[in-house]
């Protein structure tokens, strides 16, 4: 009884460690029976794998956005001669459908080897139809490779920079990450580059990412344990790819306007809706403004001067990196009005959103403006622009800004608005003798000279009596005139600006009579 014990229990450990040494290899509650991987391989082995000749291909409808494709289940013809078939790498497309939903399309006639050729074939067209009515999302490309080869699995994706799988590296990273337990090689045997293989004309033609798998022989046979663990494996990785979340990349700005905000990112192929979300507030709520059937999107009516934040996902995807824009400010309305001190004050309205502005001078309309002033507060709304010329014409525009990441964004200018710094009027007083008038003024300042004006009524006719070239000068005697007559006068001053003579107002009219 004692050694019956013993060797029940030395039976049992043996049982044990089978177990989990078996269990590290194979991932399936039953494994695949021969019978079930050779009835697989059937339709593909008759006629020593020249296939039925009836149909090109067959394909079989899945339930996930993957498809599978096995060129080689059959002999091919390449180069004037038979390719000899990838041998059950039919079985494992049927297997794959059945474990992940996968589409599959596979080959079931021997003509033209359909991953060496460049033709628009039937096989290659029904593919495209696939992916367009089923929005795949990946391609794989499934080949054989010969027991000799180190490895388990050569993953060819076109070339180091994975060109086939266009710039969508979780597939790379899901397909690394699932098969682990695999000796795995990338581009070693099969790059699956050039412009004949099906991956590159999924991915260059049809615009999908797609990768060619080549399987070591030592699992495509009837072996269970290896027919098991391949499908185990392959299983894992179709259903990884297919839970891998979609993540947008490359948000930015295209344009900005004053209420406009025009957003561009990577697109995803296969995909043809993005959802735009925007919040006021980095850390607050986003709301969902718009739906795009492209990568981009412009977001109108906004408030010019104001942040927003947005970030950009699509169905079953992970949200893109927030993205900060700041529309542009509005451009000011300026006005401007003279003193008589040789100052032009200059205003403008608030601009929202505005850090400061930025004051622009010039002596003619279209002619060099010249910054004048930076205004780093965008509460002060004017400026006295001081030391001007008296009598001669100003032009100004503005402009907010706003500081966005230590640097200036700007407005449009405003309209030009311009004003004249004339001299002041004269201040006249009058006094009489026999024939004569004295009229005297005081002196304006910056005046070359002054004119003397008559008439013989207040609202009558004025005639020039007398220019005075000395802007020191302010007196003049109206001689030879009528006695007891009453005359008006009126004088305005003038100063010679480039050459022409830039008056003041008329002095207010005074009369006298003579005595």
């Amino acid at each position: 009884m004692k050694y019956k014990k013993i060797i029940t229990f030395f039976l049992a450990s043996i049982f044990i460690i089978n177990f989990f040494i078996s269990s590290t290899y194979i991932y399936a509650d039953e494994l695949y029976s021969k019978e079930y991987i050779i009835s697989q391989e059937e339709e593909f082995a008759m006629n020593e794998y020249m296939g039925s000749g009836i149909e090109d291909y067959k394909y079989k409808e899945g339930t996930i956005p993957i498809l599978i494709s096995a060129p080689h289940t059959v002999k091919q013809w390449r180069n004037n001669q038979y390719k000899s078939a990838d041998v059950y790498t039919g079985a494992l497309v049927k297997t794959l459908n059945e474990t992940t939903g996968a589409h599959i399309i596979y080959k079931t006639t021997t003509n033209g080897d359909e991953n060496y050729t460049t033709e628009e074939t039937d096989y290659r067209k029904k593919i495209k139809d696939i992916v367009e009515s089923n929005n795949i999302r990946v391609v794989l490309d499934l080949h054989g490779m010969t027991l000799e080869k180190e490895s388990d699995i050569d993953i060819g994706t076109g070339n180091t920079y994975n060109i086939n799988l266009l710039n969508q590296d979780y597939i790379y990273s899901s397909i690394i990450n699932s098969l682990n337990s695999l000796n795995h090689t990338t581009n070693k045997y099969f790059i699956g580059g050039g412009p004949y293989t099906i991956s590159t004309y999924v991915s260059q033609k049809i615009g999908i990412p797609s990768v060619q798998l080549e399987i070591n022989r030592k699992f495509r046979d009837t072996d269970s344990e290896n027919f098991t663990y391949i499908v185990e494996q392959l299983s894992k990785m179709i259903k990884n790819i297919n839970n891998e979340p979609y993540e947008i990349k490359g948000l930015e700005v295209s344009e900005i306007t004053t209420s406009s905000v025009n957003l561009s990112w990577d697109s995803i192929p296969g995909i043809n809706k993005y959802e735009i979300y925007r919040s006021k507030t980095e850390n607050g709520t986003y709301s969902k403004v718009a739906i795009s059937d492209n990568n981009s999107y412009t977001d109108s009516n906004l408030k010019s001067g104001e942040t927003y934040y947005y970030k950009i996902k699509c169905v079953d995807g992970e949200f893109s990196n927030v993205l900060t824009v700041n529309t542009i400010c509005s451009e000011p309305k300026a006005k401007v009005s003279a003193s008589q001190s040789k100052t032009i004050k200059v205003s403008w309205n608030k601009v929202y959103g505005a850090n400061g502005y930025e004051l622009y001078r010039s002596t003619s309309k279209d002619g060099k403006y010249s910054k004048v002033k930076t205004i780093t507060d965008g509460k002060t709304l004017s400026f006295d622009d001081t030391k001007l010329e008296t009598g001669r014409t100003y032009y100004y525009k503005i402009r907010a800004y706003k500081t966005i990441n230590n640097k200036k964004v700007y407005s449009d200018y405003s309209s030009v608005v311009s004003t004249t710094l004339k001299l002041s009027k004269p201040s006249v007083t009058l006094s009489s003798a026999y024939r004569k008038v004295y009229v005297k003024w005081k002196k304006v300042n910056d005046a070359s000279g002054y004119e003397v004006y008559r008439a013989s009524s207040k609202n009558g006719k004025y005639s020039k009596v007398k220019t005075i070239t000395k802007g020191s000068t302010v007196s003049y005697m109206n001689s030879n005139l009528a006695s007891k007559k009453k005359y008006y006068y009126k004088v305005r001053a003038f100063k010679v600006v480039s050459g022409k003579k830039v008056y003041s107002s008329y002095s207010d009219i005074k009369n006298i009579k003579t005595k």
